[in-house]
């Protein structure tokens, strides 16, 4: 695989699983986006009747695929930095989570959540490493 071809991946890898999330959680419904749009600009958003699969865990792994990404993007591809990332994003997930704990908030915990994200990152990690692999960031 070519650079531009790795940088590619690379770069999808940070703005798809996003956008991907994104719809879902626009369009499973009761969510705060759905509720703005209806109430204050009265427009009508389509709910999508996704598994619960979908809608409580694909949106966590998109996201922790795609800051996986991101990081690697930031420290300019360098993958003698990928446990570092990997130790910045599990923490970054752990945080997220644990705020959720936090009863003031009136949020939902749940484990299988850090499970998930912590699957996402592994992947993500095998992806750069494995299929995008090295290339020289100046061709």
């Amino acid at each position: 695989m070519d650079s531009v071809k790795k940088r590619l991946l690379i770069r999808s890898g940070c703005i798809l699983p996003l956008i991907i999330g994104a719809f879902i959680y626009i369009f499973s419904g009761d969510n705060l986006i759905s509720s703005y749009l209806g109430t204050r600009l009265g427009v009508h958003v389509a709910k999508i009747g996704f598994p619960a699969i979908i809608r409580n865990h694909l949106c966590d792994y998109l996201w922790a695929y795609s800051l996986v990404h991101f990081l690697y993007v930031a420290n300019r591809y360098d993958n003698e930095k990928l446990k570092t990332i990997f130790v910045l994003s599990l923490s970054f997930s752990l945080l997220m989570e644990g705020i959720q704990l936090i009863p003031l908030l009136n949020m939902t915990f749940d484990p299988a959540d850090i499970v998930v994200e912590v699957l996402a990152e592994v992947s993500a990690l095998f992806v750069i490493k494995y299929i995008g692999g090295q290339y020289d960031e100046k061709n």
